[in-house]
């Protein structure tokens, strides 16, 4: 069974960035199909690299050296991934502002309801608070209270 290649993934279209390396994004992708994707070879379980080359369009050796420094290129995703999301965050916070006067002119002049405008300040801190990684919920569990079970033959 002949693999064709992913020629219409979006990320892997243009295959080399202009400056003749792979982005970051093509490496944790890559790296990631292969380190989750093992086969057993000779005892060892192994990334299937020559499948993933073809699928890819990626160099199998390419490929094997992007496994050997999988780490750093964890680590390089992950800082822009939280980089890109606290990017977003201030985009909200600086626009807040601005939100806010226009729903309190559409709420003065009829078009919005009190309640539609709480429900969407409400709708809005949940995704900041997603985005930063906190608890969505506005409750709060004591953990240090507990209510001990009798057993039935203890009775």
């Amino acid at each position: 069974m002949e693999i064709e290649p992913i020629y219409n993934l979006d990320l892997f279209n243009n295959g080399k960035q202009e400056n003749g390396r792979y982005s970051p994004t093509q490496k944790y992708f890559a790296t990631l199909m292969l380190d989750t994707d093992r086969k057993e070879v000779k005892g060892n379980d192994s990334p299937q690299f020559e499948k993933y080359s073809r699928l890819l369009n990626i160099p199998a050796v390419t490929l094997k050296s992007w496994i050997a420094n999988k780490d750093s290129i964890y680590k390089e995703s992950s800082a822009i991934a939280k980089t890109t999301i606290q990017a977003v965050q201030m985009q909200i916070a600086m626009s807040i502002p601005e939100i806010y006067n226009t729903l309190m002119t559409r709420m003065q002049s009829g078009e919005m309801r009190d309640s539609d405008i709480i429900s969407f300040f409400r709708e809005g801190v949940q995704k900041m608070r997603l985005l930063g990684n906190q608890s969505t919920n506005n409750t709060e569990v004591n953990v240090n209270h507990f209510t001990p079970i009798v057993p039935k033959n203890l009775k």
